[in-house]
């Protein structure tokens, strides 16, 4: 997940009219989507690397009461077309870092609190669920986009690619490319939307195109994951943790460095200051302010606790160092003497 190193906090007496926030953020050289579309070879060590580390940003936010609907937010749209803008990647050492979570919804699992909107923005990155369960979902639709990042690496170029047109023949179109690829589902329990539900049982049932061969430039491994990332059903997908240990990257899993984060508190979703403009400012302002402050405090705490340090080095060093001296001051004048010899060997090389 990327970093924020600082926030600008608009001037207080701009708190009633500021339109713009300004987050302080490490610089990336270029984002995933540059990287699939250029000429650069991408070998499979390439691709283990890139979605460890996404997986990773998966499993940081996603376990235990927390959950980040993220199919807003891996692969949003840009203004022309669609693709995967906000990973953003290091050329040098291939590093990720996700970004921009201004879509993403935050849900409680222990609360039951949030609930996750039927239309989101991303078309060719978003998982059937999203489309025919009236809402009905949850972070197995991240495993999904994964999956279709996962399909582009290999394919450079997008696995599942809808029409632009409007919402309810956008679905239909959507889960028509989906299933020609993919084969039509055999179980329709995950389809909770009526009207989905019978468009389905319509289709003629069929098992899609040869997978195997439609990623031919997989490895067995790195096919066997993204085939389980890419179940129809959500709840047979396999999770964030799950694809960390698979085989195809066992070489960099290592369960120590896969950390997860505290539970997010959500309460400002459902406060009523948020529904207006005056609100939000107000709300965001407050934010900033804290933060900012909570950032200097620890600086100010970093820097004395170095400090402290710094000095109680220099007063456990000082004797040592009055000692040192005086012998330094015997071998120099022992070194003053065999200097000549090594001078002259010096002009004698030269």
């Amino acid at each position: 997940i990327i970093d924020l190193i600082d926030v600008v906090v608009p001037d207080q007496s701009e708190i009633e009219t500021f339109n713009e926030v300004y987050l302080i953020m490490p610089k990336m050289e270029t984002t995933l989507a540059k990287v699939i579309q250029s000429k650069q070879n991408l070998t499979d060590r390439h691709l283990q690397f890139f979605l460890y580390q996404i997986l990773r940003g998966l499993k940081l936010i996603t376990q235990h009461t927390l959950l980040f609907l993220l199919v807003d937010n891996l692969f949003v749209l840009s203004k022309k077309e669609d693709k995967p803008e906000n990973i953003l990647v290091n050329g040098a050492d291939c590093e990720v870092r996700i970004t921009d979570f201004g879509l993403a919804r935050g849900v409680s699992k222990e609360d039951e609190v949030g609930k996750p909107t039927e239309y989101v923005v991303t078309r060719w990155y978003r998982s059937p669920e999203v489309m025919c369960s009236a809402g009905m979902y949850d972070e197995a639709v991240d495993i999904w986009s994964v999956g279709c990042i996962m399909a582009e690496l290999i394919l450079r170029k997008p696995l599942f690619p809808g029409q632009n047109c409007f919402v309810i023949v956008f679905y239909l179109d959507q889960l028509k490319i989906i299933f020609d690829t993919m084969g039509t589902p055999k179980d329709l329990e995950w389809i909770k939307t009526p009207e989905a539900k019978r468009w389905v049982q319509k289709l003629k049932p069929h098992d899609g195109k040869d997978l195997q061969k439609v990623f031919e430039k997989a490895s067995d491994k790195a096919r066997d994951l993204l085939l389980k990332m890419l179940t129809l059903d959500p709840k047979y997908r396999i999770t964030a943790v799950q694809s960390l240990e698979h085989p195809w990257l066992s070489d960099l899993h290592r369960e120590q460095d896969e950390v997860t984060c505290p539970k997010f508190d959500l309460s400002f979703e459902f406060e009523k200051s948020i529904t207006t403009k005056f609100g939000v400012r107000h709300m965001m302002y407050e934010a900033l302010t804290n933060y900012k402050q909570q950032e200097m405090t620890k600086q100010k705490s970093r820097y004395i606790k170095k400090k402290k340090s710094h000095n109680q080095d220099e007063a456990g060093s000082k004797k040592p160092e009055k000692v040192e001296e005086k012998e330094n001051e015997d071998e120099d004048e022992e070194e003053e003497e065999e200097q000549p010899d090594k001078t002259q060997n010096d002009t004698t090389q030269e």
